[in-house]
């Protein structure tokens, strides 16, 4: 299970790449994956598009690799999990948030270790919450 860490704020694009930046050095990170936001139907719209800019700047200041994940229901799953857990998750947008991000990288690691019984093992691609 991934453990959440304070969430990323995406007020200005560069700032966020920064921060980013700064976590994965601190981490030792060998990779990003960033939420995609991606509309219910697949396709990209507006915030998809601004994560898409975002993933092409890590990419180029890190030289990592930044893999887009879908998290499409990330945030619902999310609020499920802090309701079980006892938590309001209405009450702390940013423990929402990053919830929500260690369902995303939950969802890869399943697909990348190759098991099928992870519920959003079976989507692809995703943004950073905003």
């Amino acid at each position: 299970m991934a453990t959440p860490i304070e969430a990323i704020t995406l007020s200005a694009a560069a700032s966020c790449v920064d921060e980013i930046v700064s976590k994965a050095r601190e981490w030792d990170a060998a990779a990003i994956v960033v939420g995609l936001p991606l509309n219910m139907d697949g396709s990209h719209g507006e915030q998809a598009r601004k994560a898409l800019r975002c993933i092409a700047a890590l990419r180029k200041s890190t030289g990592l690799p930044v893999i887009p994940w879908d998290e499409r229901l990330s945030t619902v799953e999310a609020q499920s999990r802090l309701r079980t857990a006892g938590t309001k998750p209405s009450r702390n947008k940013g423990r929402l948030d990053s919830a929500a991000a260690a369902i995303i990288l939950e969802a890869w690691l399943a697909e990348r270790r190759g098991r099928a019984d992870h519920p959003k093992s079976s989507c692809s691609l995703s943004h950073p919450a905003e």
